[in-house]
């Protein structure tokens, strides 16, 4: 094959016999599908960094849900290579109690023609490291048709971070609650306690009063 240069084009060049003494050469544009295979193969080169870089984990299935893409954030995430899973089901890195639900979820998606979607809401699946460690899993899945094979493809996000951020929300609120009520508390009781002062000395005034008349009609008496 080759380029002609100042014109981007490429010329498939056959030569070939017609006649004994004779030498005659088949030229063929071919720049429309070479291009396209630069095309397909910028994209592709494209794609694989956008993957290997990616912060979150990337897995791709096959129909079967066996593993066939299992980027370097993935690798991180459940502590394993990619040639240590590869081929394997993904299953195995969901938690026991999610992993028949999780299954179905994936077959029901496959069958539903739908391009992505998110999996549950936050809190609802749990991911399962190589180590056997649980935790917090956000997921959200896509498929496409690659050469008539059909991809499936998990978008995980490990919500530890998240999840721990929201419970020293929670705790933070009740500490705030708590420190609500004592206030109130120490405001009721200083109330308590002015209202039985002002009754205290209401009573103690009349005793005093009661005392002076007492006395009085003593000394008339004499």
């Amino acid at each position: 094959m080759d380029h002609v240069p100042g014109a981007d084009r490429y010329l498939d060049a056959r030569a070939y016999c017609p006649s004994p003494g004779q030498v005659a050469v088949q030229l063929t544009d071919v720049t429309a599908s070479q291009l396209s295979k630069q095309h397909v193969s910028e994209r592709d080169a494209r794609l694989d960094a956008l993957v290997t870089s990616a912060m979150d984990a990337i897995v791709s299935l096959d129909e079967q849900q066996l593993i066939v893409l299992f980027n370097p954030a993935a690798e991180k995430m459940f502590r394993c290579s990619l040639a240590d899973v590869l081929g394997q089901q993904f299953s195995q890195f969901i938690a026991p109690q999610h992993r028949e639900p999780h299954k179905e979820q994936i077959q029901e998606f496959a069958q539903s023609g739908l391009a992505s979607r998110r999996i549950g809401t936050v809190g609802e699946l749990s991911g399962r490291r190589r180590s056997g460690e649980e935790f917090p899993l956000e997921a959200s899945i896509s498929q496409c048709t690659v050469q008539k094979r059909r991809l499936i493809t998990l978008i995980l996000r490990d919500s530890s971070e998240q999840r721990r951020a929201e419970d020293d929300r929670l705790k933070f609120l009740s500490q705030i609650q708590q420190t609500q009520k004592l206030e109130s508390l120490g405001v009721l009781a200083g109330g308590i306690a002015h209202d039985f002062n002002n009754l205290l000395m209401a009573v103690l005034g009349h005793a005093d009063s009661g005392a002076g008349r007492a006395a009085g009609l003593v000394r008339s008496s004499r």
